[in-house]
């Protein structure tokens, strides 16, 4: 008798998850998170403002020249470039971490190959991060760059706190 039951519920109970599925899934690549575009538009996850709102927002708080704005987005756009050719390497360099066969005789040359990989991308992070702040030093005024520096400090400690958020939860 309860076998019954449960069975006469359980369809009426299916059939209505499965129309509400119907009625709400227009288009399933069109997730839309925290007011970003959609994923179908952006290919994949948002990664933040665009250079042009970039340079836009800088614009804005430091009062930047038409000149300062092109060589500021040039800088961003070489920045962008360097990012994505650096993405390939940080792959093989991934790649090589995962096929490291901890059982293999040659596991300790293995491992000493891509520490020293790793360092070398490392030390090339360092380097791009010091000469695109070279580079910036170069376009602002004394004055918008200590600001520039004091807005990049702020925006570090508000990531900061953010990460601290999501860590208590």
């Amino acid at each position: 008798m309860k076998n019954k039951a449960i069975a006469f519920l359980a369809i009426p109970t299916m059939a209505l998850l499965s129309s509400f599925n119907f009625a709400n899934a227009d288009d399933t690549s069109t997730i839309k998170t925290d007011g970003a575009k959609q994923h179908s538009e952006k290919g994949g996850k948002h990664r933040g403002p665009s250079i042009e709102k970039k340079v836009q927002r800088l614009t804005k708080v430091l009062e930047l020249s038409e000149a300062q704005q092109t060589q500021i987005t040039a800088l961003f756009e070489k920045q962008k470039a360097a990012h994505k050719a650096g993405a390939e390497q940080r792959k093989s360099l991934h790649d090589a971490i995962r096929a490291i066969d901890v059982n293999a005789a040659d596991y300790t040359a293995k491992l000493a190959q891509v520490k020293q990989q790793a360092g070398l991308e490392a030390q090339n992070k360092v380097e791009k991060m010091l000469t695109a702040k070279q580079e910036m030093q170069k376009i602002l005024t004394p004055e918008q760059f200590s600001k520039f520096e004091e807005i990049k400090a702020k925006m570090k400690m508000k990531r900061g706190q953010k990460h601290d958020r999501q860590e208590k939860s």
